[in-house]
Order: C-alpha cells, then structure tokens, then sequence
C-alpha cells in the first residue's frame, strides 16, 4: 500500500511509529486493541456492469472521498480501498478508551451519507446506493507483509476477519450495519443516547463462515432502496 491515495486521504501508514515504519525488517507486529469497520457498496458489479471504465474509477473516487471522510471526522485511519469497499481502524496506542464509539459513530455516518447521496442520485434518475458495514472489536496486528522491494502495511488477525465477516452477513439478514457484541458492550452506558445506540437490535447468537466459535452479533435493518 503506497502513501499516495485519493485527494490526499491518510492511510494506515500515520498510524505506524517512526521506528516501526522504517524498520528494514519485515518482522516487526505491533498488536493494538482496536475497532475494525468493513463498508462495501451492496449489488457494485451489477450496478457498474454497462459503465465504461472511466465512469468506474470517476464513481469510486467520489464514494472513496464521502466514506473517508467520515472516517476523519471521527479519528479512524483508511487501511485500504478495495475497489468500492474501504477498511477502517480505530484507536491506537494512543487511546483505545473511545474506539468503540468512534467506530459506530462513523458507520452511522456512513449510512447517513450514503442516503442522501442516494436520495440525490434517485432524483438525477441514477441508481440509488445501499452499503453493508461491518464492525468488530479486539486485538489487531499491524505490520509488513509482502516480499523485500514490494512491502505494503497492513492490518490482520481474528478481529478483522470477523469485521469483514459481519459485512458479507448483512446481506443475508437484510440489515446495513452488523456490530459484534465485543464492540457493542465498548460502549459506555451514558454513551449510548448520544452515539443513537437504540438503531441497534440485538439478533443473538450468530455463526461466521470459517469460524468454529460463534458471535453475538447487534443490527440495523437495512432500508428499503427507492429508485
């Protein structure tokens, strides 16, 4: 993963310490406790099938640019843009203390986001957007993976498997957001009115593909798109 990125945004990159950041080994981890967020465009392929590939790349940047954003505003770190999914972080050495919230926060902000740009497509007579989000708490390891001369720093580990996990499941049970319960009790209680915590439903036990132990996992149903 290169430092340049799309008008300016920071990725992962800022989130390194010097000493970790120019380490001429590949070795180093740094293991954090951190929240992970997953957003993806939900039916992307269909939707861009009969573009052409500058209308692609002009429609990535622009979503690319509304979700990092967000993700600024609420202290995150861009770890990567995988085509129309992008990957977050929250918190660091620095202070976990609010990481949970900080991440929820931003993926109800997404949401908000991604309606009103949809409302304003759906009235142009474009496609309105629904994304899937994902949202996962625990130990993150940060570090270099790659072979010398072609590095690139990265996030890995259970929580992010998880995250990413919980955003594939919203499309199977209709929601937008899916927090795991790790993230969901982060949250102190005098939080939670701020941070609209009520959006949340509680959906109980739930399995993860290629996972042997499940998850308790909390929603929000996904709404209905209108064209």
């Amino acid at each position: 993963m290169g430092a340049a990125n799309l008008n300016g945004i920071p990725l992962i990159k800022d989130v390194w310490e010097p000493p970790c950041r120019t380490s001429p080994t590949r070795e180093v981890v740094r293991v954090e406790r951190a929240a992970i967020l997953f957003a993806d465009i939900i039916g992307f392929t269909c939707m861009t099938e009969e573009w052409s590939p500058a209308e692609h790349m002009s429609f990535l940047r622009n979503y690319q640019q509304r979700m990092a954003t967000r993700v600024i505003q609420h202290e995150g770190k861009v770890v990567q843009y995988q085509g129309d999914a992008i990957v977050a972080m929250f918190g660091d050495s620095h202070d976990t203390r609010y990481a949970a919230g900080q991440a929820l926060s931003c993926a109800f902000g997404m949401l908000d986001t991604i309606a009103a740009w949809s409302a304003n497509r759906s009235a142009r007579g474009e496609l309105p957007l629904s994304i899937g989000i994902g949202v996962h708490l625990g130990s993150v390891g940060m570090g270099q993976i790659g072979v010398e001369g072609h590095l690139e720093q990265t996030i890995a580990g259970d929580t992010v498997n998880v995250a990413r996990k919980l955003e594939t499941l919203t499309r199977r049970l209709g929601a937008s957001l899916i927090v795991s319960d790790e993230l969901f009790a982060a949250i102190p209680q005098d939080a939670h009115r701020g941070l609209a915590v009520d959006k949340l439903k509680p959906h109980g036990c739930c399995r993860i593909a290629g996972r042997a132990n499940p998850i308790s996992i909390w929603l929000s149903p996904r709404e209905p798109l209108t064209a």
